[in-house]
């Protein structure tokens, strides 16, 4: 199975290693993962997405959204199918967060499949095994879809988040081809977030602070590559750490 993960950032992407992370943590190398950093100004007059899609022929593809790069990606919701008529599209990211966005989008964009809504890791997992398996998409946590003409907004998941492993470390030599190219680098000591920006549709009190040995540990190699600035998404109680 494969799966393109596309996003906006043009930098560094941390969810790309997050959700990469979970994927072969519980799929080994069933799953064949790949990227793609795309300008926001519009499909087709950029076409490295429609490029990747034609050579590369991906199972499913995930959509990060943030503000900048939600139109342009709903667009390419349709430009995809047309190109992939089987692909699997999933939307993630805080710009589809609520239940009224992934209605709206639902109803709206018959190119978009899936939407998860909160943190991607653990539906998206959760989803892979189910399309691959054919099994019903009812449990799966912050997932909507449609199902006989519906529209289905799961529940969120009330458990704790999926711990996640290290990703840092000299072994990722993907990762560390990467901060060879950034003077910025995003990290985080805390999953979930706390502000309420009011472009952002991402609203939760629920976080998970990150182990203190993998956060030094992590920290010690990107200062070790000798990264210009770290913006890091740090917990209130761990700023005076």
């Amino acid at each position: 199975m494969k799966f393109l993960f596309v996003h906006s950032w043009r930098g560094f992407c941390l969810a790309k290693w997050y959700l990469k992370e979970a994927i072969i943590s519980r799929f080994g190398v069933d799953i064949n993962f790949q990227s793609v950093d795309i300008p926001s100004n519009g499909i087709p007059a950029n076409d490295m997405l429609i490029r990747i899609v034609s050579q590369w022929k991906p199972d499913i593809i995930g959509f990060s959204c943030h503000y900048w790069s939600i139109s342009t990606f709903l667009e390419a919701t349709k430009w995809v199918k047309y190109l992939q008529p089987t692909v699997t599209t999933v939307m993630g990211g805080p710009q589809v967060r609520s239940k009224d966005i992934a209605q709206k989008f639902l109803h709206n964009y018959e190119s978009i499949d899936f939407i998860i809504r909160g943190a991607g890791e653990e539906p998206l997992c959760r989803l892979l095994e189910c399309l691959f398996s054919k099994k019903p998409f009812e449990k799966i946590p912050g997932l909507s879809f449609r199902m006989e003409n519906q529209i289905v907004h799961n529940p969120l998941s009330v458990t704790h988040l999926r711990p996640r492993k290290l990703i840092f470390h000299r072994e990722n030599l993907e990762l560390i081809g990467e901060l060879s190219l950034y003077n910025e680098v995003a990290y985080e000591t805390v999953k979930g977030c706390y502000s309420q920006c009011l472009y952002c549709y991402y609203n939760t009190d629920h976080f998970e602070i990150l182990d203190d040995n993998m956060v030094q540990a992590e920290l010690a190699l990107i200062c070790d590559m000798q990264v210009n600035r770290v913006q890091c998404h740090i917990h209130h109680d761990l700023s005076s750490r």
